[in-house]
């Protein structure tokens, strides 16, 4: 007989287990200690601001072996429709729902459980595209893999909020280039890098790279994470962004890394065309989802 229950120290093991077995086809469910897994999943911050308010993890078991989990909450900040950071926001965030693939009866009691918990809100979120755990470099969406899970999202009145393409490129030294005209001013953090594209005196865009290997405590020290990059509205159709890139790669290169991982807007077909021609490969789509108005479950 299966029960759920509230996450204790003695599941991190079988948990962990189970989140593996979760991530062979999903590309940014990195390698990571099962130290740093456990603290980015009940501690997790984000640029050092704790990420919810309130956050709890409950877990399905079913002779000894965990066959799902779920986590819900609110979260200390989100960010509006025209990409304003608000702190407080008065939504839920369902952050994470797995359970085993023919068990449909698990993942509907473990929505029961948040749903019960996240009805005060007019506003609930599943997969918030922001607020997945560091060692994923925060990427929160749901994988097109876990179809099962979007199915019972679906059928609880979820929509689907965001969908991206998942891209990832193996990097290589580009080919020797002119002198370019960008000049990039890049600036350190704890887990990566920004970067300011600038154009002679102008600022004309801007991007920021996580490394893996610091969200990894060291166990995915290849990879590096393209979080976002955007070039200004009055400067796009230059090839700057394609430009900027291509120095990107040859940055990476020469700091050690091997891979890069990046996501766009599904229907973003000009980001998609340049990935595509330098040589990213898409390897699956994501998606996040948000229901308005009561409870349907």
């Amino acid at each position: 007989m299966w029960d759920i229950r509230e996450y204790r120290e003695s599941d991190v093991g079988r948990l962990f287990e189970y989140w593996n077995r979760l991530g062979g086809d999903i590309p940014y469910f990195f390698p990571v200690s099962t130290r740093t897994w456990e603290k980015c999943l009940l501690h997790d911050q984000r640029d050092g601001e704790p990420m919810f308010e309130d956050l709890h993890t409950r877990v399905a078991v079913d002779g000894g072996q965990v066959v799902g989990f779920v986590q819900y909450g609110q979260p200390s900040f989100a960010w509006e429709e025209r990409g304003e950071r608000c702190q407080n926001p008065q939504i839920g965030v369902v952050r994470q729902l797995y359970f085993c693939e023919g068990r449909d009866e698990v993942g509907e009691a473990l929505l029961v459980e948040a749903d019960a918990q996240l009805a005060r809100f007019n506003q609930t979120h599943a997969f918030y595209h922001a607020l997945g755990m560091s060692c994923t470099a925060h990427h929160g969406k749901l994988h097109h893999s876990q179809r099962h899970v979007h199915r019972l999202l679906r059928s609880w009145g979820f929509q689907i909020e965001h969908e991206n393409v998942y891209c990832v490129l193996d990097l290589v030294p580009p080919s020797p280039v002119e002198d370019s005209p960008l000049w990039i001013r890049t600036d350190a953090e704890t887990d990566g890098e920004r970067f300011e594209i600038r154009l002679g005196a102008e600022r004309v865009g801007g991007a920021r790279v996580r490394y893996v290997d610091k969200l990894t405590d060291g166990c995915a020290p290849d990879t590096a994470y393209l979080s976002w990059v955007g070039v200004d509205e009055a400067y796009r159709g230059r090839g700057i962004g394609a430009e900027f890139l291509k120095w990107l790669i040859g940055f990476l290169v020469a700091k050690g890394y091997c891979t890069l991982h990046v996501d766009t807007a599904r229907e973003n077909a000009v980001a998609r065309r340049l990935y595509g021609k330098l040589g990213f490969q898409e390897v699956g789509w994501t998606r996040s989802y948000v229901r308005l108005g009561e409870a349907l479950g």
